[in-house]
């Protein structure tokens, strides 16, 4: 979402709907995922890409990671759907006041009010979670997603049964 790209839509009236469903599609998309995804931020951080953060399971703030929504600032507004996750994320004050003033936080000020998962480096939090059990990530993620399924109970009952889990207990046992 490159400011010179978005000028055009000053006169492409059917381009700016194009561009609404396409940023709508690639969150939708992020967020529905089956595994989990992470976001490493390692600077600046804006607008589309706050939205992208927000379809996250993970957002892993850099010592140099810059968030900020700054529609209000440039005269536009900010996709519903994008303002329902950042609600859901930081709560109603924290995301006026991110979508209101349009002034960018760092790291601490992020991680502070749950923009931020964690601060680290966002890559050894993806070869952690890549080293981890797909099939249980995969049962998670959707346990995250829906808690309320009860068809999860029988996914957590026969994830017993999987060579993972065998695997899994053999190595905390010590064996090989």
């Amino acid at each position: 979402a490159d400011l010179a790209d978005l000028a055009r839509l000053i006169d492409d009236v059917p381009a700016r709907t194009a561009f609404r469903m396409a940023m709508a599609a690639a969150t939708e998309a992020l967020a529905g995922l089956p595994v989990p995804s992470i976001a490493a931020v390692e600077g600046a951080c804006h607008g589309a890409g706050v939205a992208l953060t927000l379809a996250c399971d993970i957002v892993v703030a850099g010592s140099l990671a810059q968030f900020a929504i700054p529609p209000a600032r440039l005269g536009i507004g900010y996709p519903a759907g994008d303002v329902a996750r950042l609600i859901t994320r930081v709560g109603r004050s924290q995301a006026a006041r991110l979508l209101f003033t349009a002034a960018p936080i760092d790291a601490a000020e992020a991680l502070r009010i749950g923009l931020a998962t964690m601060a680290g480096d966002g890559r050894e939090v993806a070869r952690l979670v890549a080293s981890r059990d797909v099939g249980a990530l995969r049962l998670l993620k959707a346990i995250a997603t829906d808690p309320a399924d009860p068809a999860h109970d029988s996914g957590f009952e026969a994830s017993f049964a999987s060579p993972a889990f065998a695997a899994g207990v053999a190595r905390y046992r010590g064996k090989p």
